[in-house]
C-alpha cells in the first residue's frame, strides 16, 4: 500500500512531537531524526531501500592521521570574511584537469573569493586537488567523534529515547518501519545525546570568530547535524541558506513538512532561513518553513554552454541512434528491462550504459555478462552527464535529475513507468512506457518522437543570470556591494 505525501506529513501534525527532548539545552528531538524517520517509511510503501546514510558509523580515519594536514587548514586560521560556505561532499566531481569541482557551490563561492571562507568536511585525497582555497573541517570532526565516543549519554536521554520511539511508532500506524529502521532511529537519537553539545562549542566558537554575514549549508533542510548548526546561526543572528543540489518537488521529504512543523517558530530556528532553487519551477512546489529565492545552477549553464553545440553536431554525424540508458534505482529490475531491449532491438540502437555516480563501484560488474554479449551495449566512460549528452539522441531512466538536464540539452526522454517515478512525478515531464517492448516499438517509430523546444524546458528549469541573482541576494543579506 503507497503512503501519500499527506498521510506521511500528518505523523508530524501533532505539537506532541516537539515535546520530546534532550536534556542538553533542552533541544527538541524531531530536527534531528526527521528525515531518517519519514523517507524509511516512505521508502518502504515504494518497495525501494532507503538512501539514508547512517550518521551513527564510526569515522574510520584516526585522529591522529588527519593531526597534520588538520593544523595547515586549521578552520580558525583565517581573516574574517562575510560570506561563509559549508560544503558537505555530494557535489564533488572531477574536472578535465582532474582537479576536484563541487558543482553545487564552487562557482557561487569562487565568484567573490576574496569575501568568502570556504568550510569542506571532505577528505584529504579530495582535499589535495580542490580548485578553490579552502578549510577543513576533519580536525574539528574528529575531535567530536572523539568525544562523542568516549562521552556517556544522559540517561534521561536514554529513557526519552524509548518513549519516543513508542509514540512514533503509534503515530505511523498503519504503515510500520522495520527493527532495524526503528533501532537506527535510536541509535540516531543517543548519538545526538551526545554530539550536539560539542557541535555547540566547536561551531559556536567557529561563527564567532569568522564573524559572517551569510552562512550557506549543504543539506540544511535535511535537519540532523546541520539543525543544531543552523540553531547556532540563529542564536548569533547570522542568517542561513542552502542552494539546490538536485531534484527537489512535492514529494520530496526534506522539503515538505506538515503544518504543525511549518508554524512552529521554535522548529524554524533549527532550518535554514533561505532555500536557494534552481529556478521557480522547483520552488513553486516545495513547503518547507524557508523564505525562497531564485538562484539558477551555474553548473548546468557551463556545460550546456560547453558541450551543446557538440551534441548537435554529433547528431547529425551518427549513422546509429544512441540511446543513453541511466541505470534504475533497483538494479535486478534494470537489468530485466535492458536484457529485454537488446534482445527485442537486435542492435538497433547502440546503447551506452551510465549508473549513478554514487553506485557505480557497486552496480558496474553487475552488467559484465550483459556487455559480453551484445557488442552495440558500452559502459558509458563520460566524466559527466552533460558529456554522455553529445553522444545520446535518446535518455532512458526512471529517476533522476538528468532526466530535466537532458530535455534542456533537447534530448527525447523515456521514463520507466514504477511506482517510484510516479511518485516522484518523473512520468509528468518525460514520456512514460511500462516495459521493453512498449519501449522498443516507441523508439522504432522516430515519427512518434518529436521534440519540444529545449529553449522551453531550459528556461523553466534551470534560471538564467545566476550572478546577479546571487550578487542582489548577497546585497539584501549582508548590505555589501560585492565587486
Amino acid at each position: 500500500m503507497e503512503l501519500s505525501m499527506e498521510q506521511l506529513l500528518e505523523i508530524e501534525n501533532d505539537r506532541k512531537i516537539l515535546e520530546f527532548r534532550f536534556a542538553y539545552k533542552d533541544t527538541p528531538v524531531w530536527p534531528f531524526v526527521r528525515f531518517c524517520a519519514l523517507q524509511s517509511l516512505q521508502m518502504n510503501t515504494l518497495q525501494k531501500p532507503g538512501k539514508y546514510r547512517n550518521s551513527a558509523s564510526a569515522v574510520r580515519d584516526s585522529f591522529l592521521s588527519k593531526l597534520g594536514s588538520g593544523i595547515v587548514k586549521n578552520p580558525f586560521f583565517s581573516a574574517r570574511k562575510p560570506i561563509m560556505f559549508l560544503y558537505g561532499c555530494g557535489g564533488n566531481v572531477s574536472d578535465e584537469t582532474g582537479r576536484i569541482y563541487n558543482r553545487i557551490f564552487d562557482d557561487f563561492a569562487g565568484l567573490y573569493q576574496h569575501s568568502t571562507y570556504v568550510l569542506d568536511c571532505t577528505d584529504r585525497d579530495i582535499a589535495k586537488k580542490s580548485r578553490l582555497k579552502k578549510h577543513y573541517t576533519y580536525l574539528m570532526d574528529s575531535a567530536v567523534h572523539s568525544m562523542v565516543e568516549t562521552g556517556s549519554t544522559d540517561p534521561k536521554d536514554v529513557a526519552m529515547a524509548g518513549r519516543f520511539l513508542q509514540y512514533l511508532n503509534k503515530r505511523m500506524l498503519p504503515f510500520t518501519l522495520t527493527h532495524s529502521q526503528i533501532e537506527n532511529i535510536r541509535q540516531l537519537v543517543l548519538l545526538y545525546s551526545k554530539k550536539i553539545k560539542y557541535q555547540d562549542m566547536f561551531y559556536r566558537r567557529l561563527f564567532q570568530w569568522v564573524h559572517p554575514e551569510i552562512v550557506f549549508i549543504e543539506d540544511g533542510c535535511y535537519g540532523e547535524r546541520n539543525a543544531y548548526l543552523c540553531k547556532v546561526l540563529s542564536e548569533l543572528k547570522i542568517p542561513s541558506a542552502e542552494i539546490q543540489h538536485g531534484w527537489i518537488g512535492a514529494q520530496h521529504i526534506a522539503y515538505n513538512y506538515g503544518k504543525t512543523i511549518r508554524e512552529s517558530r521554535e522548529y524554524r530556528t533549527y532550518m535554514p532561513d533561505y532555500y536557494c532553487g534552481m529556478a521557480d519551477y522547483w520552488l513553486e512546489q516545495i513547503s518547507a518553513p524557508v523564505k525562497k529565492i531564485c538562484f539558477g545552477n551555474p553548473a548546468f549553464w557551463t556545460k550546456y554552454n560547453q558541450f551543446y553545440k557538440r551534441s548537435k553536431e554529433r547528431e547529425e554525424e551518427r549513422k546509429k541512434k544512441t540511446i543513453l540508458w541511466l541505470g534504475f534505482e533497483n538494479d535486478t529490475r534494470n537489468m530485466e528491462v535492458l536484457r529485454e531491449f537488446l534482445t527485442l532491438t537486435q542492435g538497433e540502437f547502440q546503447i551506452l550504459l551510465r549508473n549513478h555516480p554514487l553506485l557505480k563501484e557497486k552496480s558496474d560488474p553487475l552488467y559484465k555478462n550483459l556487455l559480453r554479449n551484445h557488442p552495440n551495449l558500452l559502459m558509458d566512460k563520460s566524466q559527466t552527464v552533460y558529456e554522455a549528452f553529445t553522444e545520446s539522441d535518446y535518455v532512458v531512466s526512471e529517476v533522476s535529475t538528468a532526466i530535466y538536464e537532458a530535455l534542456a540539452f533537447g534530448k527525447q526522454v523515456f521514463v520507466y513507468q514504477s511506482a517510484l517515478s510516479r511518485h516522484f512525478g518523473m512520468t509528468e515531464v518525460a514520456a512514460g512506457f511500462k516495459d521493453a517492448k512498449q519501449l522498443s516499438v516507441i523508439l522504432s517509430d522516430h515519427k512518434t518522437c518529436e521534440k519540444k523546444k529545449e529553449t522551453v524546458y531550459k528556461e523553466t528549469f534551470f534560471a538564467m543570470q545566476w550572478k546577479r541573482n546571487y550578487s542582489n541576494f548577497l546585497k539584501e543579506c549582508t548590505g555589501i556591494n560585492f565587486k
